[in-house]
């Protein structure tokens, strides 16, 4: 009798101890499908710097930037990659939900406008009298009026046609539109990818380039969490920062994460990446504009990544953003 009490006893602490080991689980959403400047993320995972910090980070892909944060806001996911100005947009209606940006990756912002070479289109005025396809609800097609107010542009002379982001750049090369809005970063894949030439066929307008010295994407969480959980908070912070300085140095490593491995499941994020032989025209050049990306991860003491655009695109070429001498 005493030995099976002793037995239980033994159980019993031995369960709870597994159970006070065990791992938090953070639901994180991507700022959209996977592409390189999610390797850091990836690397983090593959390399085990979550579980070091005692979380079990579940990573999904995404639908833009924007809806990382509606997807935070309705509790979907704990955390994700995300734009910070759709949630100062989305605070200013819901104070309460909106989530917190903890971790600032991009300093430098990939929105911008591109049009082909042949659209007529050589400078921001030329916007006025064409159509820019923009999808509903992405940062650069939110930011638009703000692009138009600050540039004294014409916005009733620019119309906008709304459409799936993926839709983009064959109907922009088709001349269904004359220009579109997008993130300069995943554009210049997908232009790649329906083999053209993003630098020598096309002309980008970086916001950065007109006024529009903004942040961009970073790490931000639910407002539960961290209030729930702030030491969870801190370790997702450390283990991506981790990350971020490792693929800086090593960046065939961040690709290898990126792509990640062979039996990647769906729920990684990581299965729908076009795999390079699929586009044998244009695999030296996807090789070396992955490289060139990952290399624009540059960490600095105060945790920061800045997020470099197209050679063609301007944004961010060799121009660190100021920081500001005060507060903003």
């Amino acid at each position: 009798m005493l030995a099976r009490l002793s037995a239980a006893l033994l159980g019993a602490v031995l369960f709870a101890g597994a159970a006070a080991a065990e791992d938090t689980t953070i639901k994180f959403t991507l700022g959209w499908k996977t592409q390189g400047s999610d390797a850091a993320f990836f690397y983090a995972k593959d390399n085990g710097f979550f579980k070091d910090e005692g979380l079990n980070v579940v990573i999904d892909q995404g639908e833009g930037s924007g809806a990382t944060v509606t997807r935070v806001m309705s509790g979907a996911y704990d955390a994700g990659f995300g734009d910070i100005n759709a949630i100062i947009q989305n605070a200013s209606t819901r104070p309460a939900d909106a989530p917190v940006m903890v971790y600032m990756m991009w300093n430098q912002p990939p929105f911008a406008i591109v049009a082909k070479n042949s659209s007529g289109i050589n400078s921001i005025k030329d916007f006025e009298g064409h159509t820019l396809g923009g999808a509903q609800g992405t940062p650069t097609t939110r930011l638009l009026p703000v692009f138009v107010q600050k540039n004294g542009l014409e916005g009733e002379k620019i119309k906008v046609s709304n459409m799936a982001p993926n839709l983009q750049e064959p109907m922009l090369i088709k001349g269904d539109i004359d220009a579109a809005l997008v993130f300069n970063i995943t554009s210049y894949f997908n232009l790649v990818l329906n083999r053209q030439d993003p630098d020598k066929d096309f002309k980008w307008f970086s916001f950065g380039d007109y006024g529009l010295d903004l942040y961009s994407n970073g790490i931000m969480v639910s407002k539960k969490l961290l209030a729930s959980n702030p030491k969870a908070v801190a370790g997702l912070v450390r283990a991506i920062n981790k990350g971020v300085i490792a693929v800086g140095k090593d960046q065939n490593a961040g690709m290898k994460a990126t792509a990640g491995p062979s039996s990647t499941s769906s729920s990684t994020g990581r299965s729908s990446i076009t795999p390079m032989r699929t586009c044998s025209r244009s695999r030296v050049r996807i090789r070396s504009t992955v490289s060139a990306r990952l290399r624009s991860f540059s960490p600095r003491a105060s945790s920061s990544s800045s997020c470099r655009a197209p050679r063609s695109a301007r944004a961010a070429i060799g121009k660190p953003r100021k920081e500001p001498t005060t507060p903003e």
